[in-house]
């Protein structure tokens, strides 16, 4: 579990998504492979958050909201974006390289870990989400 401020300084813990689906994203505003997967991140977002699906990116960025909240504003993004600015979930995560992204079902358990950027709105990401969905 973890709790990080998003891109309005409110805490948010992980535990408090149980009985939703999460992605967690570990990402960086100049991260290019991470820019190119935030609008079908995005899509999947809007596709299935009224269903029980989260999307959490973690930003390494270490000027933290100061860089990430206009980013998200800039390519209209709805997700929450929460900052580790230190590191620390990124480490307790083991990533070691960046997009990395896992995936939570409803009971917390981390069933996918997908390293490298991904098309989120190919019919295999959405096929994923909703099994889990179920």
């Amino acid at each position: 579990d973890f709790t990080l401020k998003d891109a309005t300084g409110k805490s948010i813990t992980l535990s408090a998504y149980k009985g939703r689906v999460v992605m967690i994203n570990f990402w960086a505003t100049w991260c290019p492979p991470c820019r190119q997967e935030m609008p079908s991140m995005e899509m999947l977002f809007q596709e299935y958050k009224k269903k029980g699906f989260e999307i959490l990116a973690i930003s390494s960025d270490s000027q933290g909201e100061k860089i990430v909240k206009p980013f998200m504003e800039f390519y209209e993004l709805s997700f929450t974006a929460l900052m580790d600015t230190d590191g620390k979930v990124h480490s307790v995560y083991g990533v070691t390289a960046i997009p990395t992204t896992y995936i939570v079902d409803k009971q917390g358990n981390i069933t996918h870990k997908i390293m490298g950027p991904m098309d989120w709105k190919d019919k295999k990401s959405k096929e994923m989400i909703e099994r889990l969905l179920q």
